[in-house]
């Protein structure tokens, strides 16, 4: 059982990509809310494989990618991301 008097001892967190496990390329993204949560799809939009592809696209003005990832994070976790992804592209811009 725990001290009520012991301080809360600081852990450092890791992160490691497992053997096997590999980096996904995305360049597009969609972000949906519910009351918990923040999803956010990862895709790959290629470009139309062929003429009668880039036509169907055309003529449906729109087209259909796979989730190639999608991530569920709670709204207390998903705010920590955003304030590590603005503090990140902040450095980048100050190169």
């Amino acid at each position: 059982m725990a001290n009520k008097n012991e301080q809360p001892v600081p852990l450092k967190i890791i992160a490691y990509r497992p053997d096997g496990s590999q980096r996904i390329y995305s360049n597009y993204v969609e972000v949906t809310k519910t009351g918990l949560d923040v999803s956010i799809k990862f895709c790959d939009l290629k470009p139309p494989a062929n003429p009668g592809e880039l036509e169907k696209i055309k003529k449906e003005k729109e087209t259909r990618i796979p989730v190639l990832s999608e991530i569920v994070l709670p709204l207390e976790i998903a705010k920590a991301f955003l304030e590590a992804l603005r503090s990140q592209l902040e450095k980048k811009e100050d190169k």
